[in-house]
Parts: C-alpha cells; structure tokens; sequence
C-alpha cells in the first residue's frame, strides 16, 4: 500500500517517503531498505540520528532526522512505522496524522508465512497482536 502511494506521489514535491533503516540484509526481501548492523543502529541511535526508531520481531528500525529538513519546507512525509512508535511521533511531531492500513488477518497470516522468518506461533502471535492498535487507532 506505502509503495502504491509512493509510486502514484512520487512526483509530487509535497511527499516525501524516507527509506527505513533495517537490521537486515538489503536482499531479505520486502521493502527496498537501508541494510545496517545492529552494532551501526545503536550508534546512530545514541548519536541521536534517528527521528523515529522501535525494536519489533527482533529487528531494528530507524527512521532518519533528515525528515525534520522535509517537514520545515511543508512536506507531507509517509513514514510506515510500528504501532509502538505512534506515541513517540505523536509527541515529537504533534501534527502526526496516524493512517492504519492493514491485510486482513488471513492474508496477513499468509504473506508472513511465506515471508519464512517466523514460526507458525510467532505469525499467530503478530496476528493477534493486531486487536491492541484498535484503541491506539482511535485515538
């Protein structure tokens, strides 16, 4: 869905779509991602290089500050994050706009299957974790 709307807005000067940085190799699939070891995150975290950055499924994520330059010139910036980041950038972007896109469970299920990184437990697990954003959503 992030990259339908990046293809569709990627000329319009008012978007901007940072790349995540990712503890994961560039050819593990999925998003095209900055690839950085984990000993690199956490010195760009404690360099405070990060706008937004959460740990989940035992990965990294980060986000560069260099969206604070894009949001001072007016910018839109889509940034696909973690429901656990959503509190952080609500409190240091206040003007944070949540969008909540999601499969339905089934095909979420299915496409973390044959992504091949987790256990059929660990799929249930993030499934089932999907019924906590509700409230977040609402908010």
């Amino acid at each position: 869905m992030i990259d339908g709307a990046k293809r569709v807005l990627s000329t319009d000067i008012r978007f901007h779509f940072p790349r995540r940085e990712i503890t994961r190799p560039e050819n593990a699939g999925g998003e095209a991602h900055l690839a950085v070891s984990v000993e690199e995150f956490h010195a760009r975290t404690i360099a405070n290089e990060y706008a937004l950055s959460w740990q989940a499924h035992d990965t990294c994520y980060g986000i560069s500050r260099s969206i604070d330059v894009h949001l001072a010139q007016g910018k839109t910036v889509v940034v696909n994050t973690s429901r656990t980041a959503i509190e952080p950038a609500r409190t240091r972007y206040p003007g944070t706009t949540i969008i909540h896109i999601s499969a339905p469970k089934e095909l979420l299920a299915e496409r973390l299957t044959a992504r091949g990184r987790k256990s059929k437990t660990g799929v249930h697990a993030r499934v089932a974790r999907l019924r906590r954003f509700d409230a977040l959503q609402r908010r």
